[in-house]
Order: structure tokens, then sequence, then C-alpha cells
């Protein structure tokens, strides 16, 4: 792909997160990565491709790895201010807030810097962020889904338990949409 297309459809998928972060859903262990591991799986052909078509020095690479390590922390940063919490059903809920979209947006932001950068020393890195802004995408995404669900672990009922009463979330955030039932108070941490 060139990398107008990359971008563009690196653009997409964002725009296609944002969407899915910021609407009320259940947290699911019964599923394994799907979106994750298709996203990954694109991003890492783009990159790879990239790869192959241009040589690029050893620094643009270790660009690249640092720019995807500041993606895995935005990850975890995000997951830990998502609020869950357990609805009356017993169902466990998330839904990302301002500041999860604004976290990504940021993240993006660093990475198309760190771009910038890789094409100050290397010329031939020109175009990398656009080929590797699915993959950067895929692992923040992956982390955050991996820390969101460690975190709604506890909120699970076991064998037995009543569900009768919401738990308290376990992230600050604004109060779900009314169609969802769940605490009226957020907790401060």
């Amino acid at each position: 792909m060139n990398p107008a297309a990359d971008a563009l459809l690196g653009l997409l998928v964002l725009a296609w997160i944002l969407w899915r972060q910021t609407q009320t859903r259940e947290v699911r262990f019964d599923r394994g990565p799907r979106g994750f591991a298709i996203i990954a799986g694109v991003g890492l052909w783009q990159v790879v491709s990239f790869l192959g078509a241009h040589t690029v020095r050893p620094v643009a690479i270790g660009v690249l790895v640092g720019s995807l390590a500041v993606s895995a922390a935005f990850g975890v940063l995000r997951g830990r201010l998502q609020p869950v919490w357990r609805a009356a059903d017993g169902r466990v809920l998330r839904r990302g807030t301002a500041v999860t979209a604004g976290l990504w947006l940021v993240a993006v932001a660093l990475h198309l810097a760190a771009d910038e950068y890789a094409k100050h020393v290397d010329a031939a890195a020109a175009g990398l962020a656009s080929a590797s802004l699915m993959l950067y995408l895929a692992v923040s995404l992956g982390v955050q889904t991996l820390v969101v669900r460690q975190r709604a672990t506890h909120l699970v009922p076991r064998a037995g338990e009543a569900c009768a009463t919401p738990a308290a979330p376990v992230a600050a955030g604004p109060a779900p949409t009314p169609a969802v039932a769940a605490p009226t108070q957020w907790p401060t941490r």
C-alpha cells in the first residue's frame, strides 16, 4: 500500500475504535482478541511491506520500537482510567469517556511526532508512521483490553452470589447512559 492509503486505513480504524470505546459495552471474557488480531495482522503486514521496500537505518527502527512502547503505555493508562462496573443483572460493563478518546488522540499525535523525528534522522523512513499506524493502534488496543479485563475480573459474580445490587465501579468517570443500570456515585481513585 502507499503511505496515503495506509494513513487513511489507520484513521478509519481509529474512528471505529473511538466509536466503540465510547459506547457502553460488556466486558467479554469468553472471546479471543479477534479485533486486535485483525488490526495487528494488517499492521504487521504494512510494516513488513514498508521495510521490504525501503532501506531504513537502525535508528529509525529504534524510533518505531520506542513509539510502540509508548503505545503500550497509553493502553495501560486508558485501561486504568476507563470506567468498569457491574450492572444490576451481573454483567460487567465498561465505557470510555472523553478522557479515553483524548488519550487515543494524544497517543496517535505522539506516534506522528516520532515519525517526524525518524524522518529527520533518516530520510528513507518517510512514511514509516503511516505504515505502522495500524500496528500502533493494535498494540495500544490490545494492552488496554488486557488491563480492562484484569480490572473487571473481580467484578464477575461468583457462583451463588446475588446480583441485586451492582458493585461499585472501579474507575472514575461519568455515569453510563440511562439505559444501563449502574451506580450513581463513582469513586475518586
